[in-house]
């Protein structure tokens, strides 16, 4: 999967704090859901998100559904 701009910032960050993480972690199969990492000693997810031109009223409705899960 094409990683954006920020995940890969992301990645680079967490490798230099010495986080061990996991990319593209599956949390909800029905919808197919990933989060973009996870921190796996302490169970934390990060989700990126990016600019959408014209992503708005429905669009962001469906992300916060996936962040409120």
């Amino acid at each position: 999967m094409k990683r954006s701009p920020a995940e890969i910032l992301m990645g680079i960050h967490l490798k230099e704090l010495g986080l061990p993480f996991k990319t593209e972690v599956k949390f909800d199969e029905k919808r197919k859901w990933r989060w973009d990492f996870l921190l796996t000693e302490s169970s934390v997810a990060i989700e990126i998100d990016g600019y959408f031109k014209g992503r708005h009223g429905a669009g962001w409705g469906a992300d916060n559904e996936k962040r409120n899960t």
